[in-house]
């Protein structure tokens, strides 16, 4: 199995209960088409990441998870 993509969900009722405690802490995980587009992400989003260190557990981190962060990684390239 090493190096394939699981697709499916494994154990539905552990994915119910992060999907309700996400959505209770109001995290927000991007779209692949965010990821591959940074663009696509909404401005209050792209306003988020200039205040979140990329180093912390910041859940506006997971909008920097693509190929385009600058040389810092703050900013877009």
């Amino acid at each position: 199995m090493s190096g394939e993509v699981v697709s499916t969900i494994i154990d539905c009722a552990v994915w119910n209960r992060a999907a309700r405690w996400l959505g209770r802490a109001g995290v927000r995980l991007p779209t692949f088409a965010e990821l591959a587009e940074p663009s696509r992400i909404p401005e209050t989003r792209q306003t988020a990441l200039g205040s979140a260190h990329p180093d912390r557990p910041d859940p506006a981190n997971l909008f920097r998870v693509h190929w385009y962060n600058d040389g810092t990684r703050t900013g877009f390239a």
